[in-house]
């Protein structure tokens, strides 16, 4: 080997830890705000899930479905997890009654949540599930 070939070697090695230390460091500083979107929409997805599944909803309910529910990175051993399930709920469902995903629907002195009835639900709820159902088995299962 000449010189120049192991100088090349050497660069070549301390380049690539660079680079690998700096994607490393870029990971570790949105870990957090990673954590906190995969928790958002894990909310989402939960309340969504037992809305469509149960029907209409009180926030109680809800807010039963949503305590204790945590996510983690699966790079990282760090967790996030709902520790106030009242105001995590609040805040999600008023999100989510904002964006047109559900709809308050009052009963005498009781809020009900329910699915709103257009595309957006549908197209989200598909985004959620991956792959469209029919009658309970995906596409592919059915041909």
């Amino acid at each position: 080997m000449e010189i120049g070939q192991i100088f090349f070697y050497i660069l070549l090695f301390a380049g690539v830890t660079a680079v690998l230390y700096t994607w490393g460091l870029i990971k570790s500083q949105r870990q957090e705000g990673e954590l906190i979107n995969s928790l958002w929409h894990k909310g989402q997805r939960v309340a969504m899930k037992a809305i469509a599944r149960g029907g209409k909803q009180t926030r109680s309910q809800l807010e039963r479905r949503l305590q204790g529910l945590s996510v983690s990175l699966f790079y990282s051993k760090n967790r996030l997890s709902v520790q106030d399930a009242g105001t995590f709920a609040q805040i999600l469902l008023q999100n989510m009654v904002e964006r047109g995903l559900l709809l308050i629907q009052d009963d005498n002195q009781t809020q009900y949540y329910s699915l709103a009835s257009h595309s957006r639900v549908l197209s989200f709820l598909h985004f959620l599930h991956g792959k469209t159902r029919k009658y309970g088995k995906t596409l592919s299962e059915n041909r």
